[in-house]
């Protein structure tokens, strides 16, 4: 009987967990600012998670753990950040800095990381690779791997383009 009891359990501990974990990185950052639209009379439950996603198309660029950290962060946003775009666009930036500084860096970020700062460094560019791990740690492994193939440019123009193309 404990034997089908734990067995039990075990599903009921599965089907949470797979329950609440985010399918992809517009859930998993609008998660997190639907927290903080619903608290600050932005949007309701019933409307936000749809405009969340409407509205941030480039969260797929993101991976689920980044985007998460991101929804995290925005979730305890203070409510003037509603009305001022300035403070919004700083407040979203120091949290992509922390969500990115969070994730443990993978084998595949740090190769593309090591690539991507010799690439700069032959453009006479200086990106350290920690930085480089900062500030692409949140992306995608589909984003890391478009990023990668612009480390072997003709011209430090044609890197530059590259990145700026992928990311915008």
């Amino acid at each position: 009987m404990s034997g089908k009891v734990g067995s039990l359990l075990v599903a009921a501990c599965v089907a949470f967990a797979c329950g609440n974990s985010p399918s992809s990185p517009g859930e998993a950052f609008c998660k997190g600012y639907c927290k903080f639209a619903e608290r600050c009379g932005v949007a309701s439950a019933d409307v936000c998670p749809s405009e969340c996603f409407d509205d941030r198309p480039g969260l797929a660029m993101l991976s689920i753990e980044g985007a998460g950290r991101l929804g995290d962060c925005v979730s305890g946003f203070d409510c003037s950040t509603v009305t001022d775009d300035d403070l919004w666009k700083s407040d979203i930036q120091a949290c992509s800095v922390a969500a990115a500084a969070a994730i443990t860096p993978t084998p595949r970020l740090r190769s593309f990381c090591t690539a991507l700062s010799e690439a700069w460094f032959d453009c006479n560019t200086v990106l350290s690779t920690s930085d480089c791990l900062d500030q692409y740690g949140i992306f995608s492994d589909t984003v890391l791997d478009e990023l990668g193939a612009c480390t072997e440019p003709t011209s430090c123009d044609t890197l530059k383009s590259c990145v700026e193309g992928v990311l915008q």
